[in-house]
C-alpha cells in the first residue's frame, strides 16, 4: 500500500473517532527535573533540495546522540515553495519523517504554519499529524502543549497560527479578534505554570532581515505582553535573532534558518543580537524548575551563543 493510501486509511479512522472523542490538549509527563528541547525553523525543504538542512539534520543527530532531546519546536514554514497541495502527505513525509526519522526522535515536534503554508492547503498538514505521524505534532491551527517535570515544574507552549493576525486579507476583523481573545483567555488560565512560551511564524519584533513588519494594535500588544509569558519564539526571518525583555513585552528568540540563509543585516531594535552562519542552524532550550537556557548553534555545530531566559 501506499503512502498516501495508509494515509488514507487511518485520516478515514480518525473521522470516525472524532465523532464520539473529543480531543483534548496534550500533558508531557517528563522523568526528568528538565527537559531538552530541539527549535528549528523554516525547514520545508527536502535534505536532498538544501544542503543546509543536511548539515543542520547531521549536527542534531550528534547533539541528541551525546545528550537526548526530550520535544521539539517546529517554526513554520514547512513546505516551501508554496505550502502542501491538498493530500500531499508524501511531500511532508519526505521533508519531516525522512528527517526525524522516529526510530531516532521518538518525541513530538510542536509545529505552526508559516506565511509559506498559507500558500498551500494548511488542513494537509493538521491531517499530516492526525493520520501519519503524530510526532509532526499540530493538532489544530491554534493549540497548547504542557509539559510536567518530575519535580512538578510546570510548563506550557502555546502555539499559534500567526498568519491570520498579520494578513487582513486572511481573516476578518472579528476573527482575528476571536483568534486573539481565545489565546489571551488560555494564557490568563496559565498563572499555575512556571514557565510559559508563546510559539508563532512571524516576527513580533521589527529586528533583522527583510521580514520586519509587526502589527501594533491594541489586542496584538496584549496578546504578546501578557504578563505570565516567559518568552517568545519565532522564524520566518532566515537568520537568528535574540532580543533582551522590553517593558512588559517578553524576550524573543528567533530560528529561521534550519534549510535556508539570508543575510542578518542591521536590526531596527535595539539590545538585539543577529547572526546568520552559511550553514544554517538551530537551537537549544533546556528549561528546569531554577533556569531556562537557550543556545544557538550553527550548521556545523559551532556554539555561538548562550542566554538564560
Amino acid at each position: 500500500m501506499s503512502t498516501s493510501k495508509r494515509i488514507q486509511a487511518k485520516l478515514t479512522m480518525f473521522c470516525l473517532l472524532t465523532i464520539f472523542v473529543i480531543r483534548a490538549q496534550k500533558l508531557k509527563e517528563v522523568n526528568d527535573n528538565e527537559i531538552n528541547v530541539v527549535v528549528i525553523g523554516d525547514a520545508g525543504l527536502t535534505e536532498s533540495e538544501s544542503q543546509i538542512k543536511k548539515m543542520v539534520v547531521a549536527r542534531i543527530k550528534e547533539k541528541h546522540a551525546q545528550r537526548p532531546f526530550q520535544l521539539g519546536i517546529n517554526l513554520g514554514d514547512n513546505v516551501y515553495e508554496n505550502g502542501s497541495e491538498t493530500d500531499d502527505f508524501e511531500t511532508l513525509y519526505q521533508i519531516f519523517t525522512e528527517s526525524f526519522p522516529p526510530h531516532i526522535f521518538d518525541f513530538d515536534f510542536l509545529t505552526v504554519l508559516g506565511n509559506h503554508d498559507h500558500m498551500g492547503d494548511p488542513d494537509t498538514q493538521i491531517k499530516f499529524h492526525h493520520g501519519y505521524d503524530q510526532r509532526f505534532y499540530m493538532p489544530d491551527n491554534n493549540y497548547h502543549y504542557d509539559v510536567r517535570l518530575i519535580d512538578g515544574t510546570l510548563i506550557r507552549f502555546v502555539c499559534v497560527d500567526s498568519m491570520p493576525l498579520y494578513d487582513p486579507n486572511l481573516a476578518t476583523s472579528t476573527e482575528r479578534q476571536n483568534q486573539i481573545s481565545f489565546l489571551m483567555d488560555l494564557l490568563d488560565d496559565s498563572g499555575g505554570f512556571d514557565y510559559v512560551f508563546l510559539i508563532l511564524h512571524h516576527n513580533v519584533v521589527r529586528g533583522c532581515g527583510p521580514h520586519r513588519r509587526v502589527p501594533h494594535d491594541f489586542l496584538f500588544l496584549q496578546l504578546i505582553t501578557h504578563k505570565y509569558l516567559t518568552a517568545i519564539l519565532n522564524g520566518h526571518n532566515h537568520n537568528m535573532q535574540m532580543f533582551d525583555r522590553l517593558w512588559k513585552r517578553p524576550p524573543v528568540f528567533s530560528v529561521g534558518n534550519s534549510a535556508r540563509v539570508n543575510p542578518a543585516e542591521v536590526s531596527e531594535t535595539e539590545n538585539g543580537w543577529c547572526k546568520s552562519p552559511a550553514t544554517g542552524g538551530f537551537a537549544q532550550l533546556i528549561i528546569s524548575n531554577q533556569l531556562a537556557t537557550i543556545r544557538y548553534f550553527s550548521g556545523k555545530g559551532q556554539l555561538l551563543v548562550e542566554e538564560e531566559l
